[in-house]
């Protein structure tokens, strides 16, 4: 990212404002190209499949509300960026009348806030190297990337929040050539905006910490912990808190909670932590092969290391030395530039301290949560792109070598081939939007759907929604064996009011399926929908579940 400790008194190192005004039309010209450049191939890259990655459809929900509402703590502002954005393309004319046109515009903010993240990729990598072509190859290698390509191009909800973490970063970094101290406060409230865009993009505030507490450093290198350096951290910290109050504090309000206490409790809550939150060795055995998966289109039907060892031994075996090789590689390099660091310029250091912190922090959700969420891995990988590109350019001061040109230029060819994996995403159409239509023709307002996570399921639950719609397994996530209840709580009302109950898929599922997740991991028993089996004997359609599989629409007839 960028450095501390070049010279003694900060005002030494900076370039006098006349020069640098003169260099700002140079130093924005390639942020700017890149910007527009990754900009018009995301868009071209635009995938068809709204399932192509989790929670793509949530868009769906704002294109029938069309008012300002909120999602939970995970991503809580992604509707209100959704509605602001559909709302400024109207503005200019562009408006979509089908839930396609929708979620195509909408992929549009995201190829828009991924390309801006490069951008700023591209500037803080060349501040740490002082190279631009190796800042533009590690801006590919970082814009190609499985993970990162695939968000860039879809219209899931991280994108935008991993914009202003970056950028919250730059604005870190900023605060090396300006006395000022307004860069620091609104670097700790855009990271405050990114958390209540996405939750775990907050995990990357440590990188801008090390850059501020070290762009204090210089002047005290004779001390560890000075004033100077807790004041710029007390500063960071109000821009944290006033984002803390102004946007949570808005939302809060907004849903009626007024009281501090149930403030902050809101503030706090996660409610699918039962289920998935939690660490153990299997955890951190996935990491390097979530790594390699979000970096490298391979195994994409990837469900375990229990079904990776079981499948064929060529491909296996393939996969898991690609996965030692590629470990081996950021090992190596990170080796290098250990062996080298007494030779290391002290801006690179710190950057590259700076980028590990940032990597470290923000793996904590991966080692927690699950290792393969691609999500997840957005800011991981930026921070190792950039570790990687300051490594390489400490090699080549010294000399050209396999591993400083070869090497980097092999793993930059491999990330290139998602481009293929990209455009046949953008060439296939899926049924899923149509076949949720004719789904929605069946089922009226009075009655209640019953699902599990299939694709028509979810998409009617946010692009239709004029009936309600019950998730069993999101139910079963947060309540658990109580989720049973539930049901049948809805079910009764339902049948009451006069309205038709409807399942679809989950009660075909078959039991090792659901003892895999419902059973084992939520703790509900497959006995307990036998007798949603038995009276759900009538089945009303069949749909289409996506390109390969089929899924029937049960109607329960209760007993009188």
């Amino acid at each position: 990212m960028t450095l501390a400790d070049t010279t003694a008194e900060k005002g030494s190192s900076l370039k006098d404002d006349n020069a640098e005004h003169r260099q700002k039309p140079g130093n924005m010209f390639l942020p700017s190209m890149l910007f527009l450049a990754f900009t018009l191939i995301f868009a071209c890259l635009r995938s068809r499949d709204i399932f192509g990655v989790d929670g793509a459809f949530r868009c769906l929900e704002v294109y029938w509300r069309q008012s300002i509402f909120f999602h939970d703590n995970n991503h809580m502002l992604y509707p209100v960026n959704v509605l602001a954005w559909s709302r400024l393309l109207r503005v200019l004319g562009f408006t979509a009348d089908t839930r396609q046109g929708f979620y195509s515009l909408v992929e549009m903010l995201n190829c828009f806030a991924a390309a801006a993240s490069l951008a700023i990729v591209f500037c803080l990598t060349k501040l740490a190297t002082g190279s631009p072509r190796l800042a533009l190859c590690v801006s590919a290698g970082l814009g190609f990337s499985k993970a990162f390509l695939l968000h860039a191009t879809n219209s899931a909800e991280p994108m935008v929040a991993v914009f202003w973490s970056f950028l919250a970063v730059c604005l870190a970094a900023l605060s090396f050539k300006t006395e000022r101290k307004w860069p620091i406060i609104a670097s700790g409230f855009l990271f405050v905006l990114a958390m209540a865009t996405y939750r775990s993009t907050i995990f990357l505030a440590p990188a801008a910490i090390v850059i501020i507490w070290a762009g204090q450093a210089r002047g005290h290198s004779q001390s560890f912990f000075h004033r100077a350096q807790v004041a710029v951290l007390c500063q960071f910290a109000l821009g944290a808190l006033v984002g803390c109050l102004s946007i949570y504090g808005w939302v809060f309000s907004r849903l009626g909670i007024n009281r501090p206490n149930e403030m902050l409790r809101h503030f706090f809550a996660q409610e699918d932590t039962r289920v998935y939150l939690g660490a153990g060795t299997g955890k951190l055995l996935n990491l390097p092969l979530g790594l390699v998966r979000n970096i490298l289109p391979v195994q994409s039907n990837f469900t375990g290391i229990r079904n990776l060892l079981a499948g064929p031994r060529l491909s296996t075996g393939l996969f898991l030395f690609l996965v030692a090789a590629v470990c081996a590689f950021f090992v190596i390099y990170a080796a290098q530039v250990f062996q080298k660091w007494n030779r290391m310029p002290p801006f690179a250091q710190t950057s590259f301290i700076a980028a590990g912190a940032g990597f470290l922090f923000s793996i904590i959700p991966l080692a927690l949560w699950s290792p393969h969420y691609d999500k997840l891995w957005l800011q991981p990988l930026a921070c190792l792109a950039v570790l990687l590109g300051i490594s390489i350019s400490v090699m080549v001061s010294e000399g050209k070598t396999v591993l400083s040109s070869v090497l980097p230029a092999l793993l930059l060819c491999g990330v290139l081939s998602n481009v293929i994996w990209a455009l046949s995403s953008q060439s296939t159409e899926t049924s899923d939007l149509s076949e949720t239509e004719r789904l929605s023709h069946i089922v009226d307002t009075n009655d209640l759907l019953v699902g599990e996570w299939d694709r028509l399921t979810t998409l009617y639950g946010y692009g239709w929604a004029e009936a309600p719609v019950f998730s069993f397994p999101s139910e079963a996530v947060v309540h658990g064996p109580d989720s049973v209840k539930l049901l049948q709580e809805r079910v009764t009302k339902t049948h009451k009011a006069g309205g038709k109950i409807y399942f679809l898929a989950l009660l075909d599922l078959p039991r090792p399926v659901w003892d895999s997740f419902l059973g084992s991991r939520c703790g509900v028993p497959y006995s307990e929908m036998d007798f949603y089996r038995a009276h759900s004997t009538v089945r009303v359609a069949k749909f289409r579940n996506g390109p390969e599989s089929v899924i029937e629409l049960r109607r329960l007839d209760l007993p009188k």
